[in-house]
């Protein structure tokens, strides 16, 4: 349950919507519109920059958990512990394995968590890169078929 209910095709356009719209499915045809949307202003400050030049010279990974969001809170009618992970490093997949270990031993401590995916984004660092990569469709694909 991704808690994406399809809207009907007749909504008036005075209608005023409340809720949490939290599946993609709902800003799929805007999805270039928000994209842009978070595109940083201004330039980086000197502050910015070398925190960025310190991962650049390091050997990170960037890492994304998503959980079911808001386990036990009806008002997002999302209540699995379906868990998928995405980790991205220029270095490539070992450098990767133990951070995937570790979250493995964090969802052992969950009751009923199941996790569905993982995804290594091997060689991906810059900006866009991923787009440039099938990592970013097997990662959306995992999420639409599960």
């Amino acid at each position: 349950m991704d808690g994406y209910h399809e809207f009907p095709s007749n909504i008036p356009s005075n209608l005023f919507c409340d809720g949490y719209f939290q599946s993609e499915k709902y800003f799929y045809d805007i999805r270039e519109d928000l994209l842009n949307e978070l595109i940083p202003k201004d330039e980086l400050n000197s502050n910015e920059k070398l925190f960025l030049d310190s991962i650049k010279q390091s050997e990170s990974v960037c890492l994304t958990i998503r959980l079911g969001d808001y386990i036990n809170n009806s008002a997002h009618q999302v209540c699995t512990k379906d868990f998928y992970f995405m980790a991205t490093a220029a270095a490539g997949k070992k450098s990767m394995e133990r951070t995937m270990d570790a979250l493995r031993g964090f969802t052992d401590c969950l009751p009923n968590a199941n996790i569905k995916g993982y995804v290594y984004g091997a060689g991906v660092y810059e900006k866009g890169e991923i787009e440039n990569t099938s990592y970013l469709k097997l990662a959306y694909d995992m999420g639409i078929n599960s």
